[in-house]
């Protein structure tokens, strides 16, 4: 084979370089890959497709399989051949019969190819490794011109492992993202985008396909609550105002197929609607609460639906520090994921879980490392594959260098990812298996506990902003109030804790007054809730006495049954004032209660009267009021009711006094 590699590059040598002037008008797609690691005695066949993206007709289009000579043996050497060198995938092969004519591709048109090459006509050194794989396109523009450059190519990986290598750790990774937000009232912001995601044929229903094939040895699969969450309100009619029976039943099926490879073994939970966790480093109160709804929101869906409960936290590529590694460790040890770039001193030989140290203890990290980043060519499940296969002969390699590496092939999927429809390779699971590659699940993947890499102190990221962290930690604040108070449950409080932490989702670093607006939506929503809870009493009260009562009335305006008690307190200090016990509201009802008090030697007070949960937490607003003691009046009567009585002894005395003056004056008379 060594003498046919050199033939073939002398006579190849002046198209090498056919890569500088590909078009941005043509995309070129690799649908098929075979064999998917190569052997002596096969063909390499690649199919794919090509299309028109552009204006303009392209005229006498061909296809050539190109392939690098002599194969890459590490990560790091091949991330260093498609950063230098733009034909890093090698020549292309010209001999007769092993192109295609794809002919003519007019505007807008997409043309099939396939080429054929036998494993002996490969223009290569037949060493163990990863070749670079695929093709390119040549083809004559619309004013006549054709360059002997590539005006389209599309490449993929394919491994050659001969030898006898150890096996290495391999896991495909799903992830299931919700792709919408929420608005103030709980609807879903473009649901109809949800919908024909889980739709028969919808990206989301296409990689859930996908996922449920994979055996579960081999499989890892992470999800979001939050989608969960969205999927089950379509299936019961809720998030949008018309949902048909036939998208409520196809919301279903997506909910169930979705919960059941989220609760078994390999299955990660990740934060509530993907948390932005790089805007809650820190340890102010504002943060550590919000972090307290994304907590309550995750958990309550993993506890309705039976999700798993390993959780795992995913901040953005670029975006992690050493301070929001500290935060994570803080809340718990569950892993985090970071991308290899994010890692100083990540190679091939480190392996895909590792432990960095931070101030809070070691955290766990999953190490997403994309081998085929920069490659130019579509994600199909053809190319998946193959970056499998190719990571997991990487992982191979890095093992015979080093028998104490825990190198695993941890290859996470996009969960942004559109499949085709038609594209069954990743469906079948016969392809993926290699002597080379050993399947594990997600929770077998191994740590590496003797890494001693780093992350950066700062990154130019720039989270969602303070104003919408203020907001929702307004609306938090409230509704651990609410929930203290309600007497129905904690049904309206996890309803609550999920829109706030719907807001905090990194969605919203693209739309920052949008997501704003909605926090502080949701914090009014939740204030005008707690407000619709009050203690009324009269303006002011007089007592006939020292002692009396009057009365309090609470309203529930809320829209659940709640459980509140009443903080009496008085502008005089030294009069004090039991608070009144706890009583339960009906939502919508109202209750009065006789409030009692002693005045004593005061004679008057202004009283404040402040709603309290069972715990005693104040809250709400206050009505005050002036209480009067009315013994000045009694005296008053007292003095009135004497003086009374001294007018009637005088009328009576002079009553009196009359009858005996009148005898004497008669008998004067008669006298007379």
């Amino acid at each position: 084979m060594g003498v046919l590699l050199t033939s073939v590059i002398v006579v190849l040598a002046p198209t090498s370089p056919a890569v500088a002037a590909d078009s941005e008008q043509l995309r070129t797609t690799i649908t098929s890959v075979s064999p998917t690691y190569l052997d002596d005695e096969s063909t390499v066949t690649l199919s794919g497709e090509v299309t028109n993206m552009g204006t303009t007709a392209w005229t006498d289009a061909q296809a050539y399989l190109i392939i690098r000579p002599v194969p890459l043996t590490s990560r790091e050497a091949l991330a260093t051949a498609v950063r230098d060198d733009p034909g890093f995938a090698g020549p292309r092969v010209v001999e007769p019969g092993l192109f295609d004519e794809v002919g003519e591709i007019p505007s807008g048109a997409t043309r099939t190819f396939t080429v054929r090459v036998p494993t002996d006509q490969l223009p290569i050194s037949g060493a163990d490794g990863v070749y670079p794989v695929g093709v390119q396109i040549l083809a004559t523009a619309a004013d006549g011109t054709r360059s002997n450059d590539s005006v389209s190519r599309a490449v993929t990986l394919l491994p050659r492992m001969t030898g006898t290598h150890a096996a290495a750790p391999t896991t495909l990774v799903w992830s299931f993202f919700m792709p919408v937000g929420r608005g103030s009232s709980g609807e879903l912001i473009d649901g109809e985008t949800l919908l024909a995601d889980i739709r028969a044929g919808g990206r989301l229903r296409q990689l859930l396909d996908l996922a449920v094939a994979r055996e579960v040895d081999g499989r890892g699969v992470m999800v979001d609550p939050a989608l969960i969450l969205a999927v089950n309100d379509l299936a019961e009619g809720r998030g949008l105002e018309d949902v048909s029976g036939q998208d409520q039943q196809a919301a279903g099926q997506f909910r169930d197929d979705l919960v059941s490879i989220s609760s078994g073994p390999s299955a990660w939970v990740l934060d509530f609607d993907r948390t932005d966790v790089l805007a809650l480093v820190g340890d102010t109160a504002t943060r550590r609460q919000l972090f307290g709804a994304v907590e309550r929101a995750t958990e309550s869906v993993i506890q309705e639906f039976g999700l798993s409960s390993q959780r795992v936290s995913w901040p953005v590529t670029g975006g992690v520090t050493r301070s929001l590694l500290t935060t994570l460790r803080s809340r718990g040890a569950d892993p985090a994921i970071v991308n290899s770039s994010d890692l100083s001193r990540w190679e091939d030989s480190t392996g895909s879980q590792v432990a960095v140290t931070t101030s809070a203890g070691d955290l766990p990290l999953l190490v997403n490392d994309d081998v085929t980043g920069g490659i130019p060519a579509p994600l199909t499940g053809a190319t998946l594959r193959q970056r499998t296969m190719a990571s997991a002969a990487f992982a191979s390699m890095a093992r015979d260098r080093d028998p104490t590496s825990e190198a695993a092939a941890v290859v996470l999927v996009s969960p942004f990812w559109s499949p085709r429809g038609d594209d069954l390779i990743a469906r079948s699971p016969s392809p993926w298996s290699a002597p080379f590659s050993t399947p594990i699940n997600l929770d077998a993947v191994p740590r590496d506990t003797s890494f001693r890499g780093s992350v950066p102190r700062t990154t130019p990221d720039r989270p969602i902003p303070d104003s919408l962290l203020t907001a929702a930690g307004e609306a938090f604040r409230d509704t651990i109030l609410l929930s203290s108070a309600s007497g129905s449950g904690q049904a309206a409080a996890d309803a609550r804790s999920r829109a706030i932490a719907g807001v905090l989702g990194i969605r919203w670093r693209g739309m920052r007054k949008e997501g704003t607006s909605l926090a502080r939506a949701v914090a009014r929503s939740v204030n005008e809730d707690l407000n619709a809870i009050t203690v009324m009493g009269p303006s002011s009260v007089t007592l006939s006495s020292s002692e009396g009562a009057f009365p309090l009335t609470i309203t529930n305006g809320s829209t659940e049954a709640i459980s509140v008690g009443v903080r009496l307190s008085s502008s005089n200090p030294a009069l004090q004032l039991a608070d009144k016990e706890v009583v339960e509201i009906a939502a919508g009802e109202r209750q009065t209660m006789t409030v009692d008090v002693d005045l004593r030697q005061q004679n008057a007070t202004t009283v404040t009267a402040q709603l309290i949960t069972p715990g005693g937490r104040a809250f709400g607003t206050t009505t005050e009021f002036n209480v009067r003691s009315s013994r000045v009046g009694a005296v008053l009567w007292i003095t009135m009711a004497a003086a009374g009585l001294f007018v009637l002894i005088a009328l009576i005395r002079r009553f009196r006094t009359g009858r005996s003056d009148r005898p004497a004056m008669e008998s004067e008379s008669d006298d007379d």
